[in-house]
């Protein structure tokens, strides 16, 4: 929050970031059917994915329980969409190989901040937290969708 913090504003540290909001899809599903070390693997295993695909310029810290920050650097807003495009990529890939009991996903939203925006801290993680929430519902709606048994599938 320091970095951003000073990243903010018109002094001379003023910079134009990419603020990624991650919020990890089915912890709490996760804890309750598994525990909560299968929960605490599923964060870390999400981690260890998205850092593989982060640069030395790029900054990922938790923000809460299952919330996750990225701030791009140096990247514009496609850069940084494209790099969370290949992150869920990854993440499909560790579901299909791993033999964990949960399935990885993650929901995403951005602000895109550019120096002298008239703009707090708290209004940027507010907006980036309602982007992602669109996708976390879009997530939500498809994985409480009723399942079609096969031979439902072709009527």
């Amino acid at each position: 929050m320091e970095i951003l913090s000073r990243h903010m504003g018109t002094g001379a540290e003023s910079q134009e970031f990419i603020l990624c909001y991650i919020d990890i899809n089915d912890l709490k599903r996760t804890n309750d059917l598994y525990g909560h070390s299968t929960g605490d693997n599923l964060i870390k295993t999400c981690c260890e994915t998205i850092n593989r695909h982060l640069t030395s310029l790029d900054v990922l810290f938790r923000f809460g329980g299952d919330e996750f920050i990225i701030v791009f650097f140096e990247k514009n807003r496609d850069a940084g969409e494209e790099l969370v495009c290949s992150i869920k990529r990854d993440l499909e890939a560790v579901n299909k190989t791993s033999q964990k009991p949960f399935s990885i996903s993650a929901s995403y939203g951005f602000y895109h901040y550019k120096p002298g925006t008239v703009v707090t801290l708290e209004e940027i993680l507010e907006m980036a937290d309602q982007e992602m929430y669109k996708e976390k519902s879009a997530h939500k709606s498809m994985s409480e969708a009723p399942k079609l048994a096969p031979e439902e599938s072709f009527i």
